[in-house]
């Protein structure tokens, strides 16, 4: 098994974006909305863009070279349930092949051959690959309160886990209405 769960990769492979968090050279945070894709050849998050190089996220990376990175929901609100995946790691440029796949969730509506084609005009070759070495987990195992932690070495061998559960879950009342 890979540093990712089968729950952990069939999460991601839901979603459309997550949020990316960098660092800029004044040390203030930078977080964006981005497309992205696990890649499962190198067990890292290939985020794309247009325009890539002008972005402020692109700088902060050829900057300091870490980021962090979040796909969450909400799965319901009474009883109140979220989910979320949360990796930080290191970060570098890489150029893309023009070939290679664009992210696309499963559940995206198939588009036309043409369609395709101007999206990957649109997009940039270079792209941020996020090399992870910690993994924060929550509600996406069988049980939905349990939160997992893992961090791996950058040969991807595990160095420390941790987990519990929240003190929510679908078998509890719901929490009290605040007056309005």
């Amino acid at each position: 098994m890979g540093i990712f769960t089968d729950y952990e990769i069939e999460y991601m492979q839901q979603h459309r974006l997550g949020c990316l968090a960098t660092v800029t050279k004044s040390g203030d945070p930078h977080v964006i909305p981005v497309n992205y894709m696990y890649n499962p050849e190198f067990e890292s998050i290939d985020i794309i863009g247009r325009e890539m190089t002008k972005s402020q996220k692109y700088k902060n990376i050829v900057g300091f070279g870490r980021a962090s990175f979040v796909v969450d929901d909400v799965v319901s609100l009474m009883p109140y349930r979220t989910r979320f995946l949360h990796l930080r790691g290191a970060a570098e440029i890489v150029i893309r092949k023009p070939s290679d796949p664009l992210p696309t969730p499963p559940s995206a509506p198939k588009m036309p051959p043409e369609m395709i084609a101007l999206r990957a005009k649109l997009i940039s070759l270079e792209m941020i690959r996020v090399h992870v070495e910690k993994i924060v987990a929550a509600g996406l195992g069988d049980d939905p309160a349990e939160v997992v932690s893992r961090t791996y070495a950058p040969d991807h061998k595990l160095i420390g886990t941790r987990g519990y559960s929240q003190p929510y879950g679908g078998d509890q009342q719901a929490a009290p209405r605040l007056p309005a």
